[in-house]
This record gives structure tokens, sequence and C-alpha cells, in this order.
């Protein structure tokens, strides 16, 4: 996990602390579905062949849908702190 913001740079950027809470509430899904289905990356071993429940496919799912808002969110942070320090004072738009 990566280091929180300052709250001068969350009071600096108007969407980043709810895109820092929406990360957080995220972490906190990702947890608690793992401790869940704690045998999700066996399925095939676990169920030999045979398809798992709906909630254990569905629970795969959305662990690996999470796993990617989370990193879609770090690679937000990342290019708009780029946009940021390439921005032009002169730019109108």
């Amino acid at each position: 996990m990566r280091a929180p913001r300052s709250l001068g740079e969350l009071a600096l950027v108007p969407e980043a602390l709810t895109l820092e809470i929406l990360d957080v509430a995220l972490a906190a899904a990702q947890n608690a579905l793992a401790v869940v289905h704690p045998d999700r990356d066996m399925l095939s071993e676990v169920y030999g062949g045979r398809l798992p429940p709906p909630s254990v496919l569905l629970a795969t799912l959305l662990l690996d849908r999470l796993e990617e808002v989370r990193q879609l969110l770090g690679w937000y942070r990342t290019t708009y702190r780029a946009d940021e320090t390439t921005r032009y004072d002169d730019d109108p738009f």
C-alpha cells in the first residue's frame, strides 16, 4: 500500500479526497472478499473440474475488477500529478 497523501495535497486537488476514500473502500471490499474466499486462485483444484457456486465465481470476478479499479486510480493519480507539473500558465484550457 502506498503512503497516504498529505492534507495540503488533498486540499489542492478537489477530487483527491473522494478518490482516496474510494480507494480505501475498494481495499476493504477486497480484503473482506479474500477472507471469505481464500481459495479463489485454486478453483480448479478445489472444485475438481466442477463449476463453482455462483457466489464463488462472482467473488472471483469482483476481486479481479476491484484490483483493476484500484490500479486505474493509481495511474490516474500518477498522470494527474504529471499533468499538474507540466501545465502551462498561459494555456486557456
